[in-house]
């Protein structure tokens, strides 16, 4: 008899087969009746529809099932491999720990595996040994077992077990688990087709739980992510109402400010000197900048804000409506603009009109001094996306600030003497992102710079 690969000496009496059975080397002939037979096969075949029917139901259990399925499958595989008790054991990940520990018990028979504390340390001790070291463990009878096996005799026979088999369960090479099965008061042999079926369902069982496992994990993460972006678009909402009310507030003590400048200007210009003038001036210019600061902020507060709406867009509209925006500096500068034909794609159009306004005036704002600004708009489909650029014959961008540019308030050494808030680029950024899409910027032949907008197809 083998116990978790250890052989076990038979006791006196003890065959280790059934009555009637012979084997492959007994010269005598098969004397069991057709009857027997026919019965023996209807009992394996309750087992193998017990097992199939335990494991489909398991391919459409609900996480939060699992156990309930487990039980009743326990008391069906008890039933029809006619045992006293079923069990089924899960480890834990690190293996160290038993997570899950569930039994059937036939009427009047003792459970033991529910409550692992039932049993005794010696048997808990040798169970937990032989799961661990994958050992499969089969006993027709506890008392045929030979003195080498004394003390899992004698074990065995105060839990009341007369017969037993369990499998370890691997899954992926690592060791999950064990099912089993026990008798009481009677003797069973358990033949290796059996121990296969147990295989199977242990596999399932296990398998099962541990999918249980990381379905729960996942779906505390997802509630974790969900909670933290309801925070996060309750944390947007809040700033950009203080955004706004911070703009209001600010611009209010700005007005007052410009509002004597001017009537400093209006009624005292005359009699202050050319320092006096260059003050003044100073100031003024100083408040228009913290206007447009402040005009940038609430900008950026609101771009890609999570409550937009999107629709499709044509951006050949938009872009005829940011040239529009920018008619001032392209007519200032002489500016010559090539644009493709530009896709219909989902958007926000404020939004999409916003980022190519910003794109275009940073094209017209730095040229290189003393020549024509040129720029030229194309699109290009890319998989699952479209590519907008805007490429321009400006002063371009060092190669190591082409990342940093897109960050709040920042000015590149080239640039510093233009106007502007250096939100720009930043507020380009977020539009981008808010429609799934990502922003970069390239050179481009003439020394220029190339600003790339992905987005999704529509």
């Amino acid at each position: 008899m083998v116990v978790g690969g250890d052989v076990l000496t038979q006791g006196e009496g003890f065959s280790g087969r059934r009555p009637g059975e012979t084997r492959d080397d007994d010269d005598v002939v098969d004397i069991r009746g057709p009857e027997r037979v026919y019965a023996e096969l209807q009992s394996r075949l309750a087992m193998e529809r017990a097992v199939a029917r335990i494991s489909s139901r398991l391919l459409t259990t609900e996480v939060d099932e699992v156990t309930p399925v487990i039980r009743d499958g326990l008391k069906e595989l008890g039933a029809a491999f006619d045992v006293d008790r079923a069990y089924v054991i899960a480890l834990s990940d690190s293996g160290g720990e038993i997570e899950l520990a569930d039994e059937w018990c036939a009427p009047g028979v003792e459970p033991v595996a529910r409550d692992l504390s039932a049993l005794s340390e010696p048997l808990k001790q040798w169970w937990g040994q032989r799961i661990r070291s994958a050992g499969e463990v089969r006993i027709e009878s506890v008392d045929d077992l030979g003195t080498d096996a004394a003390a899992t005799r004698e074990m065995l026979q105060r839990e009341g077990v007369t017969s037993l088999a369990f499998v370890p369960v691997i899954v992926r090479d690592v060791l999950r688990g064990a099912v089993g099965m026990t008798t009481v008061g009677r003797t069973r042999r358990f033949d290796d087709d059996e121990i296969e079926l147990l295989r199977v369902v242990g596999g399932a069982w296990v398998s099962r739980l541990e999918r249980a496992r990381a379905e729960r994990a996942l779906l505390a993460a997802t509630a974790e992510l969900e909670r933290r972006n309801a925070e996060l678009e309750r944390s947007n909402r809040e700033l950009e109402e203080f955004a706004y009310v911070a703009s209001h507030d600010l611009k209010s003590p700005l007005l007052v400010v410009r509002g004597f400048l001017d009537l400093l200007v209006r009624h005292k210009g005359a009699s202050l000197d050319d320092e006096g003038r260059t003050w003044i001036a100073a100031a003024t210019r100083g408040s228009d900048r913290m206007e447009q600061l402040i005009d940038d902020l609430l900008g950026f507060s609101r771009a890609g804000r999570s409550q937009t709406v999107f629709d499709s867009v044509d951006l050949n509209a938009v872009w005829s409506m940011a040239e529009a925006d920018c008619r001032v500096g392209i007519e200032a500068t002489g500016a010559r603009i090539d644009a493709d034909q530009l896709p219909v794609l989902r958007g926000d159009q404020t939004q999409l009109r916003q980022l190519l306004q910003n794109l275009l005036s940073n094209a017209l704002k730095f040229a290189r001094p003393g020549v024509v600004p040129i720029v030229e708009v194309t699109s290009e489909r890319a998989g699952d996306q479209w590519v907008i650029a805007i490429g321009d014959n400006g002063v371009g961008v060092p190669p190591e600030d082409r990342e940093r540019i897109f960050g709040m308030f920042t000015r590149l050494d080239e640039t510093a003497g233009e106007p502007g808030s250096g939100i720009g680029l930043a507020i380009c950024q977020r539009v981008a992102v808010a429609h799934g899409g990502q922003i970069w910027v390239e050179e481009t032949d003439s020394g220029g710079s190339r600003f790339c907008v992905a987005l999704p197809a529509a």
